[in-house]
């Protein structure tokens, strides 16, 4: 993204909503710590590439029915 990366993103989102289950999907997951993307809000990461069927059953997981 070339205005914000993923953690002031999900900074500013956590701001808004709180309650809502962010996922950070990056190529990069080895250089992000652990720590800092909890305090931004974001419950998971997932390495790029996703497998389908991850994705998948992590949505179903965080989204309600």
């Amino acid at each position: 993204m070339p205005q914000m990366s993923g953690l002031a993103l999900a900074s500013a989102i956590r701001l808004r909503r709180p309650d809502l289950p962010i996922v950070l999907c990056t190529g990069a997951g080895h250089a992000l710590d652990r720590d800092t993307a909890a305090r931004a809000g974001i419950r998971h990461v997932l390495p790029k590439p996703i497998p389908v069927a991850q994705l998948q059953a992590l949505l179903a997981e965080l989204m309600p029915a």
